[in-house]
């Protein structure tokens, strides 16, 4: 993960302006559209914010944003429970965190669900 980090870092430390603009739209985008949907508690599936959480579900809902402009509320909320509730992707959010392969596999387990949204 650390590698992966670095090595994106580093191809990406001067972005041109439209570069910057385009990842901060979408970021913008997918952060707005979790609130509106979710409210406050998001990514808290105990207590705590969890990152793992975060970061997956962050990705899987801007890829869809990219792929189809905005989505509706119902929809990101439907995703965000059957995400929440995904045995494996629990597992894969409260274990080995860091670990490359269950960082790949949860982002690929989000994507597909709200892909299919």
């Amino acid at each position: 993960m650390i590698d992966f980090l670095n090595k994106y870092l580093k191809r990406n430390r001067n972005p041109t302006p439209e570069k910057s603009n385009e990842l901060h739209d979408i970021f913008s985008k997918t952060v707005n559209a979790f609130y509106s949907a979710i409210g406050q508690k998001i990514f808290r599936p105990a207590r705590a914010l969890n990152v793992a959480f975060y970061e997956a579900a962050m990705v899987g809902l801007a890829r869809k944003i990219l792929a189809d402009g905005q989505v509706d509320n119902e929809k990101i909320r439907e995703a965000y429970n059957t995400l929440s509730s995904h045995e494996k992707f629990k597992e894969l959010i409260s274990q080995s965190t860091t670990d490359a392969s269950n960082v790949s596999e949860r982002i690929d387990i989000s994507t597909a669900i709200f892909m299919e949204v």
